[in-house]
């Protein structure tokens, strides 16, 4: 989320000459997916299948899936089609946002404090490690051109050097831009897909109105790589029919 809010700002204003406010609009593009997912969240947490783990896979696989094509769209500019993985992007990254405590709290439902104070830390954490990555490779591709005259090297500051200089100078260093913010994005790929693979390890919660104290917690909780256990399901229902197997599936 921070990626595509701060490095397509800097796109549009380095790149495409946008003015801060223009660029800034720009960004609106993400809200909407943003919007989606949380809905499509509240949804299959909610009426159906009321899982967390089918939201979290998806949203971590169209995230990753998302960022992957906006990086190939920032390398086409394809303006509608950095537009539309903005949005995909932001829809995986809704679909996240209350699944994700949800399913710690449903494996440790005891320790509901302790699960909010981890997770409230790992997003500031996850945050702080991606800027660090994105910024240090921006960087090493793209020197700040005002830096090397002695100038103060802020953005506004280098954008109003970079359109002194003359028509074809402008096109080489904006072109050298983009392709830095390219490489920021591609560096923290496989960040992401290591994200979706985890994903897909994870157990799953299944969410139910009965409280705790009504009956046993613990059978809503599949502790195994849930996905091995619906494709383990899938494969027994096929050559068994209706047999004991697919009788306990729908609690786990």
């Amino acid at each position: 989320m921070t990626a595509v809010l701060y490095f397509i700002d800097i796109y549009f204003v380095l790149v495409r000459s946008y003015g801060p406010s223009k660029a800034g609009i720009q960004l609106l593009y993400y809200t909407p997916g943003i919007g989606i997912g949380v809905y499509l969240a509240m949804y299959l947490c909610n009426i159906r299948p009321r899982q967390t783990f089918l939201p979290l896979f998806l949203g971590s696989l169209i995230e990753a899936l998302g960022l992957s094509l906006l990086t190939y769209a920032l390398h086409t500019s394809s303006t509608p089609l950095i537009y539309t993985m903005m949005a995909l992007t932001g829809a995986g990254t809704g679909l996240r946002f209350m699944p994700g405590s949800l399913h710690a709290i449903g494996f440790f439902p005891n320790k509901i404090a302790n699960v909010i104070a981890l997770m409230s830390f790992a997003v500031p954490f996850g945050i702080t490690v991606g800027m660090t990555i994105m910024n240090t490779v921006f960087n090493n591709h793209f020197p700040a051109p005002a830096a090397r005259t002695g100038a103060d090297s802020g953005t506004a500051n280098i954008v109003g050097y970079i359109d002194t200089l003359p028509l074809e100078v402008q096109v080489l260093i904006r072109e050298k831009a983009k392709k830095a913010i390219i490489w920021a994005f591609i560096a923290i790929l496989p960040l992401m897909w290591i994200c979706v693979l985890a994903a897909a390890l994870l157990g799953n919660v299944r969410i139910t109105k009965m409280g705790r104290e009504e009956g046993d917690w613990s059978q809503n909780v599949s502790g195994g790589v849930y996905l091995f256990e619906l494709l383990k399901r899938k494969g027994k229902g096929k050559g068994k029919g209706k047999g004991k197997g697919e009788q306990r599936g729908d609690v786990v």
